[in-house]
């Protein structure tokens, strides 16, 4: 009978041990295994991929420099260090050969099985404020993540990440499998990617008190007022294209609505540095791709900020921004064809309505969604501005 646990040695000579039993998550082209490093208790994320062509390599390089240029974000999964990766000059590497990404583990799952949609205004604010700051970030760092959606949003408890993703042993053993509102079946729009996050724990129970669902979802079911600030503007995009992004990062919020839980994001195998390429294939999830990135030429700089929209309109409905009767059950190219024509169409993008009775929120919430899914990127918040929209100010 094989070992539990194999023994590995990074890159830079540190060795992990890898949980043979336990698989997080499979794709087309990697897989991620449970992890430890080696003599400890703090667990690991174990993206192994396997090399099988040059434009798979190509990614995992992306994937890499990102996560490195990224560095520690609060919301934003770490690269712990990696095994065989670069010994061979960019299309020189050796197929066939696996790669290792030993990433930062996160014990609440994702945001996709582990919150009950739709969200209350409260938890909703929350949510997307934690995905702005990492979409700023990733910004700053000159890339475009690519594949924003529920499934790379992962969910760590603040007080593990405050201890750099070292959980205490008692944690380690619970986790939780809350449901989600929305259709969870296979979605037709996911592209042939892995995530590399970590789900739940390894099939334990817990209370439902230790579940990010679990608590009351009452976060903004009482009035809410927003304090003004200045609104981002078409004059601010220009600035910001023109100078570049800005220095430092967006400001590092944890929760907002007393879950305790901070929002990570993950998976950057479709990363992509903010400058055109051009490319026949649909990359990313199709229900998640902005219209400027389903066409040969593309310039991912706004398409992360099309993302985010599509993944707010979801939070906030327990609905896809883009769906049709039948979707689950059509072919993916089928599928594709479809949302392509619906998001290119002159159709206005829907602007539904939040739960609450506060007119303020809902006015903001309406200016968040128009200015993130404007069909022209060039008239469209880019990721660097989304957090310092009047959506996300202080709460009184």
């Amino acid at each position: 009978m094989p070992p539990r646990f194999v023994l590995l040695e990074d890159d830079d000579g540190d060795q992990f041990e890898v949980d043979t039993t336990t698989t997080i998550g499979d794709g087309a082209t990697a897989n991620v295994l449970a992890g430890r490093v080696c003599g400890t208790a703090t667990r690991l994320a174990l993206k192994r991929i396997e090399l099988r062509s040059t434009e798979i390599a190509a990614a995992v390089r992306r994937e890499v420099a990102a996560l490195r240029a990224i560095g520690c974000h609060p919301n934003v999964v770490r690269l712990r260090s990696t095994r065989g990766a670069w010994k061979a000059r960019a299309g020189e590497e050796k197929l066939g050969q696996h790669v290792w990404l030993n990433l930062e583990f996160c014990s609440g799952g994702s945001i996709e099985s582990a919150l009950s949609l739709p969200l209350s205004v409260g938890r909703l604010r929350c949510v997307l404020a934690q995905v702005a700051d990492a979409l700023a970030a990733v910004a700053a760092a000159g890339f475009a993540h690519c594949d924003v959606k529920p499934s790379n949003l992962l969910l760590l408890r603040e007080r593990d990440d405050d201890k750099h993703g070292e959980p205490d042993d008692d944690d380690a053993s619970s986790s939780s499998s809350p449901t989600r509102s929305p259709s969870s079946s296979s979605d037709p729009g996911e592209s042939p990617g892995s995530d590399t996050g970590s789900s739940s724990d390894d099939g334990a129970s817990s209370p439902a008190s230790s579940s990010p669902g679990a608590a009351a979802d009452t976060a903004g079911a009482s009035p809410v007022v927003v304090v003004p600030a200045p609104h981002p503007t078409s004059e601010d995009n220009e600035k910001e294209r023109a100078d570049g992004p800005p220095a430092a990062a967006a400001p590092k919020r944890g929760c907002r609505c007393g879950c305790g839980w901070r929002v990570k994001l993950a998976d950057f195998g479709f990363a992509r540095p903010l400058e055109p390429y051009t490319k026949r294939r649909v990359e990313g999830t199709v229900r998640y791709v902005a219209p400027e990135m389903m066409v040969p030429s593309r310039n991912p700089a706004a398409a992360d900020s099309w993302a985010f929209g599509a993944l707010a309109y979801e939070l906030a409905t327990g609905t896809y921004l883009y769906d049709f009767p039948g979707s689950e059950d059509c072919t993916l190219k089928a599928f594709a064809a479809r949302i392509f024509r619906d998001v290119i169409s002159d159709a206005p993008v829907p602007l539904p309505d939040l739960r609450s009775d506060a007119p303020p929120a809902a006015q903001a919430w309406h200016k968040l969604l128009q200015d993130v899914l404007r069909k022209d990127p060039a008239q469209r918040l880019t990721p660097a501005l989304i957090h310092a929209h009047p959506f996300f100010c202080t709460l009184v």
